[in-house]
Order: structure tokens, then C-alpha cells, then sequence
């Protein structure tokens, strides 16, 4: 019953995150809005981009190969 509870708060989460992503962007939206991605994600990095431009409408997007390793890049 746990699982579901979690399942069900999800979307209210979803909506207060973009309420207050549109609220602190107000009326003084800036002209341009990026989302970085790291491109190593695959596929789930479609559905980042497009939830996140339902809250904030991207004008670009760039995508990183970002290093996942805990090696400090030795």
C-alpha cells in the first residue's frame, strides 16, 4: 500500500514543481531557456525535455556527454 500512496503523490508533486517554476519565473520570463541533458540517458531524456517545456518553454536545448564515473577524472 505504500508503493500506491507514492504513485499517487506523484503527479501532485509534479504540478506544485511546475507552479513554482512558473511562479518564480513570473512576468519577467527571460528571452531564452535552456535545458542541459546528459545525452547518455537514452530515451528518458525525450520525456525530461518535453515535461520539462509543459512548464517552461524551451527555446534550446544541449545535450552533454557528462562523466559518470567517481574517479574525480583521473
Amino acid at each position: 500500500s505504500r508503493s500506491v500512496g507514492r504513485s499517487l503523490a506523484l503527479p501532485s508533486a509534479v504540478q506544485a514543481c511546475k507552479a513554482a517554476i512558473s511562479k518564480a519565473l513570473g512576468a519577467g520570463q527571460p528571452n531564452e531557456t535552456l535545458l542541459v541533458l546528459d545525452g547518455t540517458t537514452g530515451l528518458n531524456m525525450l520525456n525530461q525535455a518535453r515535461e520539462f517545456n509543459g512548464s517552461v518553454k524551451l527555446t534550446g536545448l544541449v545535450l552533454t556527454k557528462l562523466d559518470g564515473s567517481a574517479r574525480g577524472g583521473a
